[in-house]
């Protein structure tokens, strides 16, 4: 089963600031270079294109509902039911 989160750009952006200023002693500005100058090109060329691919697609901000709906299909497929 093929699953694809799509968030927007800003998302990801503040998502990856917020997790490396935190956990990881970086730099606002040293988070800013590296996601603009590698991390989006990179998803741009790389993870982007494996929309095509999915069987679910999830955007922006992932809710319950929609969690539960994901887990109750992986059950089914586990389960064989």
């Amino acid at each position: 089963l093929r699953v694809f989160l799509d968030c927007s750009q800003r998302l990801r952006f503040e998502r990856r600031l917020e997790r490396d200023i935190a956990s990881r002693g970086r730099t606002r500005k040293s988070v800013r270079h590296q996601f603009f100058q590698m991390t989006a090109p990179m998803h741009d060329r790389y993870v982007q294109p494996q929309i095509r691919w999915a069987e679910i697609l999830l955007e922006g901000t992932v809710h319950h509902k929609q969690l539960a709906g994901l887990v109750t299909r992986l059950k089914r497929l586990l389960t064989g039911g």
